[in-house]
């Protein structure tokens, strides 16, 4: 009876991996050639380019901009509903964009659910997963482990880096630090991962002055792998990126007079997003 369960097993799994490599094998590979000259759609708030399949949207947004400002779910107005704990609750892309006026939004960190409801924290249900800094405020501890995306206020506007891990002496004096899931490119080098799957992504990136953000979001159909963002990223001239949650979390708003987009995967709430406001 234990040989024939193990032969089923070993079936089974056979099948398995042929399946999973020929999924792979017959996916179309990304046209780099279509990213490394990319030619920008001029918004009335970014610079904007969709792949010919329509998977893959990206944005380019100018922190030196002085109609620009960033903002966050949690932020400052948000501090009560966060709970000593860490928890709190969970809200939508469109509640965010309501809530903030962002033009622009995305989500951020990775975050924990909780199912204890016998704890004492049975209405805030969510926990973010490593650093989140909203106009200097600290609403989760960080996890050295993970990257983040750190901003700076500046007199013309923001600057940007990519740190590598969480560590807290890096944002005492960061106006917003959004954690990140893993960063992908680190100095103009493409970070090693020993699998390659494909999902819904959102990730960042920026170019050595760090005063260009540079936002890709992809669909899960038929989504991206870690290495064709990285050279993604690489072909528009970043050197550092990094991914946020991405999966079922992914989400980007946009609104311009030109064009309005919003991607979110089944109307799921996240624990935290970054938006960025501009003045008319």
């Amino acid at each position: 009876m234990i040989r024939s369960q193990n032969k089923s097993f070993f079936c089974a799994f056979f099948f398995f991996l042929l399946f999973s490599h020929t999924e792979i094998s017959a996916r179309k590979k990304i046209d780099l050639a279509e990213f490394s000259n990319i030619s920008w759609t001029k918004l009335s708030n970014a610079d904007y380019f969709c792949s010919k399949d329509k998977n893959v949207h990206i944005l380019r947004i100018d922190l030196k901009s002085p109609k620009m400002k960033v903002v966050a779910y949690p932020s400052v107005t948000d501090s009560d509903a966060v709970t000593d704990a860490g928890f709190l609750d969970g809200v939508m892309l469109s509640q965010f964009v309501w809530k903030s006026g962002a033009k622009i939004a995305i989500n951020t960190s990775p975050y924990w659910i909780n199912t204890d409801f016998t704890s004492n924290e049975p209405s805030k249900k969510l926990k973010i997963l490593g650093i989140h800094v909203a106009e200097k405020m600290q609403f989760s501890k960080p996890l050295e482990k993970y990257p983040a995306f750190v901003m700076y206020k500046t007199l013309f506007g923001y600057r940007a880096k990519i740190v590598p891990n969480q560590e807290a002496e890096k944002f005492t004096d960061a106006d917003f630090v959004f954690g990140g899931y893993f960063q992908i490119l680190s100095g103009g080098k493409k970070i090693t991962f020993l699998s390659e799957n494909f999902d819904s992504r959102t990730a960042v990136g920026l170019t050595a002055s760090g005063d260009e953000i540079f936002i890709l979001v992809c669909k899960k159909n038929p989504g991206l792998s870690f290495q064709e963002c990285q050279a993604i990223f690489q072909s528009i001239g970043c050197i550092d990126a990094l991914e946020f949650d991405g999966g079922s979390s992914t989400s980007l708003f946009l609104k311009s007079k030109e064009k309005n987009i919003k991607i979110q995967s089944f109307l799921r709430v996240n624990a935290s997003y970054m938006g960025f406001l501009f003045d008319d």
